[in-house]
């Protein structure tokens, strides 16, 4: 377990690194795109900007994105993968550029903050996915409830 006393200003987390592969973005799209009223999936597989790249191309794009909900949803399991134990209350993201399939990804984050009192143990962080070239392709700020030793 990870306390907020063992975590500094400044501490980097990361690199988490993924393969974007299409089968992956057509399952998140299989689980995202539901009718939760009816709890049954509503996907029907038809080619649009995230999961066909001829689509994609044919709207003006460089190939098949990963749909934006998706990206978050990375940076979510880096913050869970570097602090199980704690609890995500915020995640905010800007998307600079587009992250497209079948490419490396890396997921990376920094502590900018902590805060320890006695009505909460919070950290916050900048996180962001990168490309392999070093360009960041989305970038926000997390806040994390973290448990204390005492």
């Amino acid at each position: 377990m990870k306390y907020i006393e063992d975590i500094d200003l400044g501490d980097e987390f990361g690199p988490v690194q993924i393969e974007v592969r299409p089968d992956d973005v057509i399952d998140f799209c299989k689980t995202w795109i539901r009718d939760e009223e009816n709890s049954k999936n509503i996907f029907n597989a038809a080619p649009t900007r995230f999961t066909d790249e001829e689509f994609a191309k044919s709207e003006g794009l460089p190939g098949a994105i990963v749909p934006g909900i998706m990206s978050m949803a990375y940076l979510a399991r880096l913050l869970n993968t570097a602090w199980p134990d704690g609890t995500i209350t915020q995640l905010d993201v800007v998307f600079r550029q587009l992250v497209l399939h079948n490419q490396t990804i890396n997921l990376v984050g920094v502590v900018t903050d902590t805060v320890s009192d006695d009505s909460e143990n919070y950290i916050e962080c900048d996180v962001y996915i990168e490309n392999n070239e070093g360009s960041r392709l989305v970038g926000g700020k997390a806040r994390l409830n973290i448990p204390t030793k005492h």
